[in-house]
C-alpha cells in the first residue's frame, strides 16, 4: 500500500493531519454574501444527501442559511487542508451536540453563529469557537 493508509474507514487516504502546516485556523462568511441562489446550490453539492434532507426541514430561512453555510465552510475549508473528498466526511455529533468527523477522528473543528455570521474553526487539535 506504500504510503497510503485506510484512515477511520476510508482507504486510500493518508493521514489528514500530515498534510496540515498550521495547528488551528478560523473561517468566517457573512450570510449575506447569498443573495444569489446559484451559490447556495454550489454549497449543496458537497453536502453528502442525508444532510441535505436534514437541511431541507429547517423552516427558517436565517436558521438554515447559518447550517449551510457553517457546514459548507467546514466541508471545503477540510477539503483545501486535507484533499479529502467533502462528501466522504461524516458529520456526526456527540452527546453534548458538539460535530465531529466520524471516520476521521483526527481532524477537530466545531462551528458557531451570530447574527449574520457563521464562524468555523479548524484544527489537528480538540477546539472549540463561540
Amino acid at each position: 500500500m506504500g504510503n497510503k493508509k485506510k484512515r477511520g474507514g476510508v482507504k486510500g487516504y493518508k493521514s489528514a493531519k500530515l498534510h496540515w502546516k498550521n495547528v488551528m485556523e478560523v473561517y468566517k462568511f457573512n450570510i449575506n454574501e447569498l443573495k444569489n441562489s446559484d451559490i447556495e446550490k454550489e454549497m449543496l453539492e458537497v453536502i453528502d444527501y442525508k444532510r441535505r434532507e436534514t437541511l431541507g426541514r429547517i423552516k427558517n430561512r436565517k436558521a438554515y442559511l447559518h447550517s449551510l453555510v457553517g457546514e459548507w465552510m467546514i466541508r471545503q475549508k477540510t477539503t483545501e487542508k486535507t484533499g479529502l473528498d467533502s462528501k466522504r466526511l461524516v458529520i456526526e455529533r456527540n452527546e453534548y451536540g458538539k460535530p465531529y468527523f466520524l471516520n476521521f477522528p483526527e481532524i477537530h473543528f466545531n462551528i458557531s453563529h451570530s447574527g449574520n455570521w457563521v464562524l468555523g474553526i479548524l484544527s489537528n487539535r480538540k477546539c472549540g469557537i463561540d
